[in-house]
């Protein structure tokens, strides 16, 4: 008799736990979205005059991306707008020169829009910045640094690592995730 009480309390709580999923399936439905595009790079350095665009760099720049859309859905209460039919606009894009990112952001749904980039300035000074605008009205709403050295995958990644976790956190936390 026993053993049937725990089968059924157990079975119960199973069936409890299926209806719950739905709900909590559509409270992250509600939570607004972020357009996080691509970084972008501002190259100063001689080398870079020399040189052009570095392969390398390039890599990395989609390193960051990845690595702040992945923050942003894991880690910040928002989610990640799906960028699919404005990437490739937003890809032959100067995002930060072309005047399209809100009407791109509102596009797909975003309620705010961020744009990073790396200013290098040599192989050994490099920044990290990310701008939040504010989709509805086009108003910067965060802007925050990281000045890193070095010029390696894990110097930009560290960099942006601290960057959320010292600036861009709490500041998307203040704006709240309300839909």
């Amino acid at each position: 008799m026993a053993i049937l009480s725990y089968r059924l309390i157990a079975v119960a709580g199973l069936f409890s736990a299926i209806a719950i999923l739905p709900s909590k399936s559509l409270a992250r439905d509600s939570v607004p979205c972020i357009a996080v595009f691509k970084f972008e790079m501002t190259d100063h350095s001689l080398e870079g005059e020399i040189n052009g665009v570095k392969k390398d760099e390039q890599a990395r720049l989609g390193l960051l991306t990845a690595q702040l859309r992945q923050w942003v859905e894991s880690g910040s209460g928002w989610k990640n707008c799906d960028m699919a039919h404005v990437t490739a606009e937003a890809d032959a894009s100067n995002l930060s020169a072309c005047g399209c990112v809100q009407r791109l952001a509102q596009a797909v749904g975003g309620k705010l829009a961020v744009l990073g980039s790396v200013h290098k300035v040599s192989n050994l000074i490099l920044n990290i910045r990310v701008d939040v605008f504010d989709v509805s009205s086009n108003r910067l709403l965060i802007q925050q640094n990281a000045d890193i050295r070095s010029n390696t995958d894990s110097s930009w990644k560290r960099g942006l690592e601290w960057l959320i976790k010292h600036r861009l956190a709490a500041a998307l936390a203040s704006l709240g995730a309300q839909p």
